[in-house]
């Protein structure tokens, strides 16, 4: 059904799904692939010559999940996406205590820490951050803004950011 939905929605392209009309270019392909994101049985339906994901977009997936998995996701992510990929994030919710006890879990800082700064993700019991090891992450940090639109449940704090590989020597 997904697959259907994406099909019809690139033969008629909308404001509403795909931004103004300038500048669009000609619709292309997309496939839904349905698989467990930490494991890699499902990459073989992408192709054997898959080398990355030009485009990864993480909409509310990194705030459901446990933080002590931040680390996975980020390591994970780091392997799906292509050398020259982008990684996209809404980062919501950004106004619930770190500590909080059960998901949507609060990003605030988070993306940044764990992408950029190679920290875990993992909240001490003071409710910080837990600190780096030291090595930098894998991401660098191309874009950061406020969308201009938000959900009532992101009280208007959410943001966007657009991240790449680095390149590492």
């Amino acid at each position: 059904m997904a697959n259907a939905n994406i099909k019809a929605q690139l033969a008629k392209p909308t404001d509403n799904n795909f931004g103004k009309g300038e500048g669009r270019s000609s619709p292309t392909v997309a496939k839904v692939i349905l698989g467990e994101f930490f494991e890699r049985d499902w990459e073989s339906q992408v192709g054997t010559d898959f080398e990355g994901f030009d485009i990864i977009y993480d909409y509310t997936f990194l705030c459901a999940l446990l933080p002590s998995m931040r680390q996975d996701w980020a390591q994970r992510v780091s392997h799906l996406l292509s050398p020259t990929g982008m990684l996209i994030c809404l980062e919501f919710p950004m106004w619930k205590p770190l500590m909080a006890e059960s998901p949507p879990y609060d990003l605030n800082e988070v993306h940044c820490y764990i992408l950029a700064e190679g920290g875990t993700g993992v909240i001490d019991d003071a409710g910080s951050l837990s600190a780096a090891d030291g090595d930098l992450g894998a991401f660098e940090r191309m874009a950061y803004w406020k969308p201009p639109i938000s959900f009532e449940q992101g009280r208007g704090e959410e943001m966007i950011s657009v991240w790449k590989l680095r390149k590492m020597r």
